[in-house]
């Protein structure tokens, strides 16, 4: 399938947020680099509600001060706030983190998640939600990511991850992917994919889509240790709890 040829605008997802705040309801499209493209009428709609009971309740496990990775308009923010947490609020995006602020997150930072600049076990906890967890792009991006979320956690800290097992499918044109992928030696959810909105396009980006081993490898390896898992809705998606181990990480 030939790609449609967008013109690329610089962050896009920050006016897409604004836009679905404000009552927008344009289709965005998930483009994957083999010209595979979905989109749903829940999203990014979702991103403005209650997170839900599920997550709540995982949420509620977290200690005190929490760094919200990838924050978008703030929807688990907002949530820890009112639940009396001390937030951090991350995103890439100054669009979204502009609706974040004016939705009421107190902390803002906008910062690549690979380098968030913050002191060293200042945090009691991290979220990657909104399948966060595949934000590192490949593996050793995935390890150097966690690295440095637990290098930022107090002894003790936790991690909410959350992520989409790509083996959780039946759909020709996934399989197909997988198959690429493990021909080129790749894990089949290593993907590249971009954003298309009102005929314009995010750059494209990595995502790696995890199996729960793959997750649970890196995770260690990164000195977190895996102590929950809980399944998602559907599609393979599930959420990690995972604690900070006392052993130094590798970094990728």
């Amino acid at each position: 399938m030939e790609l449609p040829r967008l013109p690329v605008e610089e962050d896009l997802w920050g006016r897409i947020v604004r836009d679905y705040y404000h009552g927008g309801t344009e289709p965005v499209v998930i483009r994957r680099d083999d010209g595979y493209g979905e989109s749903s009428p829940r999203y990014p709609g979702d991103y403005f509600l209650e997170p839900p009971e599920e997550e709540q309740r995982l949420l509620r496990g977290l200690g005190q001060r929490v760094l919200d990775i990838g924050c978008g308009p703030g929807r688990h923010s907002l949530w820890l706030q009112r639940c009396g947490h001390e937030v951090a609020s991350v995103d890439v995006s100054p669009g979204a983190l502009q609706v974040a602020k004016e939705r009421g997150c107190v902390r803002v930072l906008c910062a690549d998640a690979m380098t968030v600049d913050l002191p060293e076990r200042s945090l009691d906890a991290v979220t990657l939600m909104a399948n966060g967890m595949g934000i590192g792009g490949t593996e050793q991006g995935t390890i150097h990511l966690l690295s440095g979320l637990w290098r930022l956690t107090s002894p003790g800290g936790r991690l909410l991850g959350s992520a989409r097992d790509p083996l959780g499918t039946e759909i020709p044109e996934h399989l197909a992917y997988h198959a690429r992928n493990r021909e080129a030696g790749l894990p089949p959810g290593q993907i590249h994919i971009r954003l298309e909105y009102q005929k314009k396009a995010t750059d494209w980006f990595p995502l790696l889509l995890l199996e729960r081993e793959r997750a649970e490898r890196l995770l260690l390896a990164a000195g977190w240790r895996p102590v929950e898992w809980h399944e998602g809705p559907g599609g393979g998606a599930y959420h990690v709890v995972a604690e900070k181990h006392r052993e130094v990480p590798c970094d990728g």
